[in-house]
């Protein structure tokens, strides 16, 4: 019989895989976490107009998709190894 995964090494790539999610929940709450404090000292200090709104996009874009990109190229190097 011919496995998609091979069923001894499933547990440890499961318990991996959510290791990874959860790194990654973590990370995306904190960076989102502190472009949220960006956002209030900004706005409390009356520095928060237009340009400065695109760049704490751009920013949070930018980090957000890195943090994707890592997530899925680990997701990739558990499952390519076999």
């Amino acid at each position: 019989m011919t496995y998609l995964f091979k069923p001894e090494n499933m547990r440890s790539k499961a318990q991996k895989t959510i290791a990874a999610f959860a790194v990654l929940i973590i990370m995306g709450g904190t960076y989102a976490g502190i472009i949220s404090l960006c956002n209030r000292y900004l706005r409390t200090h009356g520095l928060l107009n237009s340009f400065s709104k695109v760049a704490l996009i751009a920013v949070l874009g930018f980090g957000l998709y890195h943090i994707y990109r890592w997530f899925y190229n680990r997701l990739n190097s558990l499952y390519d190894k076999e």
